[in-house]
């Protein structure tokens, strides 16, 4: 009879399996306190080589579905800091011959993001961010063919492109979202990834700015290394 009584061991152990499971099923799924909607824009300042620095503006939203975890969008409006770099080329001032008709300007058309962030306490979060984008680049150079003193030919120069080149950035952050009173809440992060951008040609060209020294001028091309701060301000709901 003894047998077929169950071990107190082995229901102790049981129940408390139980009961553990049923508090982490239940404490998992009643966070409410935790699911928010955010709506805001942010500020971001984003450095990186090949002319890819810029200032940008996001309006954005994310859902915080559970405690820890929430997925959102935004619109980013991203300005290039060196816009023109057609004005940084500096042509001979000895032999005027060598100057050109140069226009060489750059801009970032706007872009979408996803992004999704693991909320660690109330107020820290660590989360990811791709980012889809165009940069448009002008490049019209045009120099008539003639001769210096020196009887040496000067080349002619004529080149025409109208790039349209699409661009994705992964990137890793890290940040605080605090409380400033009643719904409205502000972020700080930093942010540091890759962004990959696909001109279809590699270069405009090159010629020569003076008697023996040529330039090669190149559009925003190939994998870039960027990071920088984001500031951010909204509503929380």
């Amino acid at each position: 009879m003894n047998n077929l009584l169950p071990n107190p061991a082995a229901v102790l152990k049981r129940s408390f399996l139980l009961t553990l499971i049923f508090w982490f099923t239940l404490g998992c799924g009643s966070a409410a306190y935790g699911q928010f909607h955010y709506f805001g824009t942010d500020f971001q300042i984003i450095g990186g080589r090949n002319g890819t620095t810029q200032f940008a503006t996001g309006i954005g939203w994310l859902h915080q579905f559970s405690t820890h975890h929430g997925f959102g969008a935004d619109l980013v409006l991203p300005r290039l800091l060196f816009a023109n770099p057609g004005k940084y080329v500096d042509f001979s001032e000895n032999n005027p011959a060598y100057d050109c008709g140069l226009i060489w300007t750059r801009k970032s058309l706007p872009a979408i993001a996803a992004r999704y962030r693991l909320f660690i306490g109330n107020e820290f979060f660590i989360g990811t961010n791709l980012q889809f984008g165009m940069i448009h680049e002008r490049f019209f150079a045009d120099r008539m063919g003639n001769y210096s003193g020196g009887m040496a030919p000067i080349e002619p120069v004529f080149m025409d492109f109208n790039l349209f080149s699409p661009y994705f950035r992964l990137s890793f952050e890290t940040g605080f979202v605090f409380d400033i009173g009643g719904k409205l809440y502000g972020t700080v992060n930093a942010r540091i990834g890759a962004q990959k951008t696909m001109a279809r040609v590699p270069a405009f060209g090159s010629f020569s700015l003076d008697y023996d020294e040529r330039e090669e001028f190149r559009p925003i091309t190939g994998t870039n290394v960027m990071g920088g701060v984001v500031l951010g301000l909204g509503i929380k709901l």
